[in-house]
């Protein structure tokens, strides 16, 4: 199976801003290494204990230290920018890194509705909903002709990243039908939806359109037995449950924290929900899910939404992993 990464550069506790970029460089090498086929960097803002705010800076960062696993933004949140923006810096890095840039684009702002507005500039700008407008316009600076390709991008060379559609509810996959292009179903978010929506991509993409391919991110926690891998999950299930509940800024348990920790009855409540949206085991376990979800679903790939707390673990979970990549 083909299987790839979604990194949100998260900073553990005890470990340094920039000893967190070391080891996301150090990750992706291994994962390019391990065999693994895209690694992604998400988009968040206003959050302290992700470092990921700015996708094109971690991709040429981890693209100086790399030279075949495909790079990109899971996603850019498009209306938090625009359009001719995007389309130079993407335009530049596939540039950089040819034949390996992929921009994923996503229709939230992802962060709060502050953050939200200070990216916008202007409440008429952070209210307006004209994504598919959005989308156009960053098409048309790559393919024109239209009013926008009298704007030039820097650089003779005709290239481009490759666009995709990213996606957690029934709206994003109709943006990936109506344009023809790729998506990518954000499983970890909403696993409820996941499968009914990556039918209907699969159903309804038309057939000669070989561009056109689906992925499901997901989040799974794997390691040598089961019990380690749930033990390794409690501090990103309890990171989640807090946040669900309006603390967003809640810093990562240590494992040993997270196992002495005693989850008040609101808590509970909440890991309950959120543990729905987890896929946690030994290597054995995680495969079934994993090769259910692509038999069910149709799709190309499965991407790998980093979950684990720290650095090790992680490490050790990708080279398990790895084992399943053909």
């Amino acid at each position: 199976m083909k299987l790839s990464i979604l990194d949100f550069v998260s900073i553990y506790e005890g470990v340094s801003d920039q000893d967190t970029l070391l080891n996301m460089i150090e990750t992706v090498k291994i994962a390019e290494k391990l065999g693994f086929e895209r690694y992604w960097f998400t988009e968040h803002h206003a959050m302290k204990t992700l470092m990921s705010t700015s996708p094109e800076l971690m991709i040429a960062l981890a693209g100086t230290h790399t030279s075949r696993i495909r790079l990109g933004a899971g996603g850019i949140m498009l209306p938090n920018h625009s359009a001719l923006k995007v389309a130079e810096n993407f335009k530049i890095l596939e540039t950089m890194f040819p034949n390996r840039i992929d921009l994923g684009l996503g229709r939230a702002p992802g962060t709060n509705p502050r953050a939200a507005l200070a990216l916008a500039r202007s409440q008429e700008i952070h209210a307006r909903q004209d994504f598919q407008n959005q989308l156009d316009e960053l098409q048309a600076y790559f393919t024109g002709p239209d009013m926008y390709s009298k704007i030039e991008l820097p650089g003779n060379d005709n290239v481009k990243p490759e666009i995709i559609m990213l996606g957690s509810s029934h709206g994003g996959v109709n943006y990936a039908l109506r344009n023809k292009l790729p998506y990518v179903f954000a499983g970890h978010i909403s696993p409820d939806l996941m499968f009914d929506v990556l039918k209907h991509y699969h159903k309804e993409k038309p057939i000669e359109e070989k561009g056109m391919f689906g992925i499901a991110a997901v989040a799974a926690i794997v390691a040598k037995t089961s019990e380690e891998a749930h033990r390794l999950s409690k501090p990103y299930e309890l990171m989640w449950a807090q946040r669900l509940m309006g603390r967003m800024n809640v810093k990562r348990m240590s494992i040993e924290e997270a196992q002495e920790y005693k989850p008040t009855l609101e808590e509970m409540n909440y890991l309950r929900i959120f543990k729905k949206k987890l896929i946690v085991g030994s290597l054995e376990e995680v495969k079934l899910k994993l090769e259910e979800i692509i038999t069910e679903t149709h799709v190309e790939e499965i991407m790998i939404v980093d979950s684990y707390p720290d650095f090790e673990s992680k490490i050790e979970a990708y080279e398990l992993l790895s084992t399943l990549i053909s």
